[in-house]
């Protein structure tokens, strides 16, 4: 691992990415003020700011950011609100901004530029990456509905990750119809009944679905309906790209974790996260607790340790090098592991 720029200004670093177009971005926190910035370009101040979401290459980036009691969506050069709330915007294929928000004590859908009043609360929004249909839950008196295009389905008592694959293909969402019991829907067919399903685990792509589900004597992954082995914990589900590799954390006992994985060795940690596949799907890197100290892992192979990684690890477009933001010392810096030298 090489240390590459220094970072001493920043108090802290929450996230740490990369642009489509491989512009290298980050959240930063300078005295008591946030700001975003990319290739070195500085966005703010701020009194939060979210991690940004971004579009296709060229269709730009957003993110929530807020400052004096009110929240903003900030989309490039653009700046909308104030809001007394806002959802965490979406892009279209074009870079259409989508987002909900509450204004003047209406509930409004934005897209693109146009506002929509809606009568019922919003609660989750996606947007298909290729033709721009916009989809969302709505809660309305007898429960929550899913409006997707001219489709409306429900109602359920719950509805979680609302979400389409990278090319549009699969649209898909947890839901629940009773109190207990949770399953998936993917372009309207509905999955296995479960105790519980983790509803931040859900992976899509374009012919794979992945996500963590339990039942009455442990937790499991379940990728493409085939459930895995059971663990008492599983955490941390991931997919490559393309959907044929595949990772994720499971618990073995307190205190002791391994990462199971298609493509790395089965290693076992006193603690890991962070999981990242490459562009391509052949390399998975992880950050891990070391005596005290923490790494960052690449296929298995431990880089050197410091205090604390502050970022999750980030590959280079070419899949060339590893980025993360670490502390050591005192110091804050960007540090970066060459896969070429391995």
């Amino acid at each position: 691992m090489r240390d590459g720029a220094k970072a001493d200004e920043f108090s802290e670093v929450t996230w740490i990415g990369e642009s489509p177009k491989g512009e290298l971005c980050l959240n930063v926190k300078v005295q008591e003020e946030w700001f975003f910035l990319i290739e070195g370009n500085r966005l703010g101040p701020y009194g939060a700011v979210d991690v940004p979401v971004f579009g296709r290459p060229g269709a730009g980036y957003a993110f929530r950011a807020w400052k004096a009691g009110v929240w903003y969506v900030v989309n490039g050069s653009l700046t909308r609100g104030p809001y007394s709330n806002v959802s965490t915007p979406v892009l279209g294929p074009s870079g259409e901004l989508c987002y909900f928000a509450m204004d003047d004590n209406e509930v409004v859908l934005v897209v693109g530029g146009e506002r929509k009043r809606m009568d019922g609360v919003l609660h989750r929004l996606a947007i298909n990456p290729v033709s721009g249909e916009v989809a969302y839950v709505i809660e309305k008196g007898d429960g929550l509905w899913v409006m997707h295009g001219l489709m409306s389905r429900g109602p359920y008592a719950q509805v979680g990750s609302l979400n389409f694959s990278p090319q549009g293909k699969l649209f898909a969402y947890f839901a629940s119809e009773e109190v207990w019991g949770d399953f998936l829907v993917v372009n309207g067919e509905r999955g296995a009944l479960y105790d519980f399903i983790d509803a931040e685990s859900l992976c899509l792509a374009d012919e794979s679905v992945a996500y963590i589900a339990s039942r009455p004597g442990g937790t499991f992954a379940v990728v493409n309906a085939q459930e895995g082995e059971v663990f008492s914990g599983v955490d941390e589900m991931v997919l490559s790209e393309d959907g044929r590799e595949w990772a994720y954390v499971c618990e073995l006992e307190p205190g002791r974790f391994k990462v199971l994985s298609s493509i790395a060795p089965r290693m076992e940690y006193d603690a890991l996260w962070w999981l990242r596949f490459c562009s391509r799907g052949d390399h998975l890197a992880y950050v891990i607790e070391d005596s005290g100290r923490e790494t960052l892992v690449v296929n298995g192979d431990k880089g050197e340790r410091v205090d604390r990684v502050l970022s999750a690890p980030v590959f280079e477009s070419e899949c060339e090098a590893v980025r993360v933001v670490v502390q050591d010392g005192n110091a804050i810096l960007l540090s970066e592991y060459r896969l070429s030298e391995k």
